[in-house]
């Protein structure tokens, strides 16, 4: 198990509100994940408190492909993501300040459709209700502008929850799966489910779900169309 002094002098900054970036700093934020490299249990969340540490490093050092490599890393399916994703919304909750500093990083490098891509899951996320409060809706949106026109993102925003692929079959297996994908943003979300909730998530229901996700009401109450357009 890793001691906590291997950690202490670059959390130690963090916690102070004064993050430490000299070299020595870095070297002792990387050495701190060596063990999990090597898969060696180091205790809840040390793998992850050690790369974001590394990747905040590397932020404030300027080199932002860095960073973007280390906080992707984090997410639950990467190789320093030890969060749990049994629930889905805490880890969110837990990620978005990540998330935004990851944006930033996607500005600095004039990267505005990596960012795009990389946000739309989760902002489009099922469980994004609790997540994003205004200033994070604030900055998808200016990623969003960036690249379009207001007249643009509604018109696929409309179009998208108009018209998502919606299927709820019989299998094989005498089971029904519903089969439901939001095409938006250059992004295929999957809104499928099992068996289990064919009754409750009927095309409707997750109509409404998308309806009233905190991104598409912010999108449509602070956008407005040009005026040449009805």
């Amino acid at each position: 198990m890793v001691s906590a002094g291997v950690f202490a002098q670059p959390f130690s900054s963090i916690n102070a509100g004064k993050l430490c970036v000299t070299d020595s700093c870095l070297t002792s934020a990387l050495r701190s994940l060596r063990p999990c490299d090597d898969n060696v249990f180091t205790g809840y969340n040390d793998c992850d408190r050690a790369c974001e540490a590394v990747a905040d490093i590397y932020f404030e050092r300027k080199d932002y492909r860095k960073a973007i490599f280390y906080y992707d890393s984090l997410t639950f399916n990467e190789k320093y993501g030890t969060r749990d994703p049994g629930c889905y919304g805490a880890f969110l909750s837990w990620y978005v300040p990540i998330l935004m500093k990851k944006t930033e990083c996607y500005e600095k490098l004039d990267r505005y459709q990596d960012a795009i891509i990389d946000l739309t899951p989760y902002y489009f996320h099922s469980f994004s209700g609790f997540c994003f409060d205004s200033s994070t809706l604030k900055k998808y949106t200016s990623v969003l502008l960036h690249l379009n026109s207001s007249d643009k993102i509604l018109d696929e925003l409309d179009e998208a929850i108009k018209n998502f692929y919606y299927e709820n079959k019989l299998t094989g297996t005498g089971e029904f799966s519903i089969t439901c994908y939001l095409s938006i943003f250059g992004q295929k979300l999957d809104y499928s489910r099992s068996n289990n909730y064919r009754n409750m998530f009927t095309r409707d229901f997750i109509a409404q779900l998308i309806e009233r996700l905190p991104i598409v009401n912010y999108l449509r109450g602070t956008l407005k169309r040009s005026d040449n357009k009805l």
